[in-house]
């Protein structure tokens, strides 16, 4: 079948978004016609990301003959080292350049909640309509809609200004144009793949992880490029992130008397972390009129402590979480204190992986400050889904043990034996 505006390649950095839009408006296409061509829910329910999505779009298109080739950039970003991670930082919501939009044009970056103004025409980029100021459509459901850059509300069009294909005819001639104004943020993508190599992983598990954690994997971008672009805002949210790279043949960190079991490694690195983390919490709280012991229970499918301070109320929820100890106090007596069976797959099998072990307990750890300090209630099935959750990035080989964890930052807490790259902060926890 013969399209119109089929020999219209998809401009520098386009979305496919954007070419299933312009294609839908140049042949006046009805929802039923969609349907017929299986563009309409194309997407899936199952879809859980832009590139996801995209991905679906631009398989249908390709399909019904529309394009032969998906959009070249949005592909070598979906499709790089660094995609699970990159994942994170383009989100579902329809965001727009008003000035593109009335030429027929969308690119992928626009997805990205870190660029702030298009770099085309130096204009604010919304996600909502421009008449009515209603919420964008996720990009899910824009195969199924009836008008093009039309909006689901109003029914007028989303940047305001209808859409007209004689000025996205004149758009295309200025195609070196888009090229030159995206090239800082594909280079950049370019010197993130090779990057994340050393430190990430193609894994579904991973990518679903970034996928519902875009401030932590903007936040980790930042951390290991070398060069932000400056088209992007720089992520706010403070995060830590524990990396490590320890040579086989060197002395492995946290030494233990007896190698041979791998069970009794594991339960010596969570007894020193426990000691770690309890002589911080004394010291923090010192002058408390804290109560000597407390006690954690289940309450149905909600998990209760105690405890009011929500650092030492973590350290408990925790605590019963991997041991099962229901009664505990800073200075309580460890020697005895073992990891239950269910939770030892957390850890690596590997014999120089104490490392690994600490990183991943206080991960675990402040993501348990992190949900009580957003008030909300510790739901034991939360804690389960939290294990399952939990990253840790490991990339060792025959040589070498290399990987790392990240989660938010927790103000003062010990990170022994990383090194902590920035200022060492005083902080004492306030007791309610």
């Amino acid at each position: 079948m013969s399209w119109t505006g089929s020999s219209w390649m998809p401009l520098p950095n386009e979305s496919s978004v954007s070419v299933l839009q312009r294609w839908v408006l140049l042949n006046a296409l009805r929802k039923a016609d969609l349907r017929t061509l299986r563009i309409a829910g194309a997407s899936g329910s199952r879809r859980h990301s832009y590139f996801e999505i995209a991905d679906a779009y631009a398989r249908q298109l390709i399909l019904a003959g529309v394009c032969k080739i998906s959009p070249v950039e949005e592909r070598r970003v979906s499709e790089g080292r660094a995609s699970p991670l990159l994942d994170g930082l383009f989100t579902c919501t329809f965001r727009i350049c008003p000035l593109c939009c009335e030429v027929a044009y969308h690119s992928f970056w626009f997805q990205c909640p870190w660029l702030s103004q298009c770099p085309v025409h130096a204009v604010r980029l919304v996600a909502t309509c421009q008449c009515c100021a209603a919420p964008l459509s996720s990009l899910e459901r824009l195969g199924s809609l009836i008008e093009p850059y039309g909006c689901q509300h109003c029914g007028q069009p989303i940047a305001g200004l209808a859409t007209t294909l004689a000025a996205h005819a004149e758009f295309r001639l200025h195609a070196a144009e888009l090229d030159r104004r995206f090239r800082p943020l594909n280079a950049w993508t370019g010197t993130l793949h090779p990057l994340h190599a050393e430190l990430g992983s193609a894994a579904s598990k991973v990518r679903t992880y970034w996928q519902g954690r875009a401030d932590l994997a903007a936040a980790v971008c930042y951390r290991f490029s070398c060069n932000w672009p400056q088209e992007l805002d720089p992520p706010e949210r403070p995060v830590t992130v524990l990396q490590w790279r320890l040579q086989k043949t060197e002395a492995p960190m946290f030494r233990a008397r007896l190698l041979g079991d791998r069970r009794e490694r594991v339960n010596q690195v969570y007894r020193s972390t426990l000691r770690m983390l309890n002589r911080w919490l004394a010291s923090a709280t010192e002058g408390g009129a804290r109560p000597q012991r407390w006690l954690v229970a289940r309450q149905g499918s909600v998990v209760l402590c105690t405890a009011e301070n929500r650092y030492i109320a973590a350290l408990s929820v925790m605590r019963y979480l991997m041991d099962g100890n229901d009664e505990q106090a800073l200075d309580g007596d460890l020697q005895g204190v073992r990891v239950r069976g269910a939770a030892n797959y957390l850890f690596p099998d590997i014999i120089d992986g104490r490392i690994c072990m600490r990183a991943v307990l206080l991960c675990l750890y402040a993501s348990i400050v992190k949900i009580l300090g957003a008030g909300q209630p510790v739901l034991w099935e939360r804690l389960m889904m939290m294990l399952t959750e939990l990253v840790i990035v490991n990339l060792s080989d025959e040589h070498t043990e290399k990987g790392f964890v990240v989660f938010d930052w927790i103000p003062g807490m010990p990170l022994w034996p990383f090194v902590r790259t920035l200022r060492q902060v005083q902080h004492s926890i306030p007791w309610p």
